[in-house]
């Protein structure tokens, strides 16, 4: 069964977050089995989204088992991306997950500054200089340093 991780952190934007759930969490093979294991992996014991928290029973450290990862827009983009969840992506990426992006991405260094690349809208990683990175590029998959 392939494994779908979807982040859920501070300021997700619920819409965002229920798409993966719907979308990947309906599948059925034709024995009726679930085609997708689907599991909602939170930042935090409560994430805060608009007008309500969510808990769910997955943590940061389950995206790395994931086949694919998924990343909802939150809320305020020009907020900085906490260490924890940049180290989780960049674990996930390194065992070969497969990331996908919704809609507004977010951006380390704030600001609000969106990246675009032929099409994909990279969640952008920071290394320890600060300096951006993508865990992917449109391209050929490569590892995240």
């Amino acid at each position: 069964m392939h494994s779908v991780a979807v982040l859920a952190a501070h300021g997700v934007i619920p819409f965002e977050l229920s798409i993966p759930c719907e979308v990947f969490g309906r599948v059925r093979l034709p024995n009726a089995d679930d085609e997708y294991d689907v599991r909602v992996c939170r930042e935090a014991g409560e994430v805060r989204a608009r007008g309500f928290g969510i808990r769910a029973p997955w943590t940061l450290g389950d995206l790395a088992g994931a086949d694919t990862v998924v990343v909802p827009g939150i809320e305020d983009p020009t907020l900085p991306v906490p260490d924890a969840i940049v180290t989780a992506l960049r674990a996930a990426c390194a065992n070969g997950a497969r990331r996908v992006d919704l809609l507004r991405h977010v951006h380390p260094g704030g600001g609000g500054t969106a990246r675009r690349q032929a099409g994909n809208h990279p969640l952008v990683c920071r290394r320890a200089a600060g300096e951006a990175v993508s865990c992917s590029d449109g391209g050929p998959r490569r590892a995240v340093r």
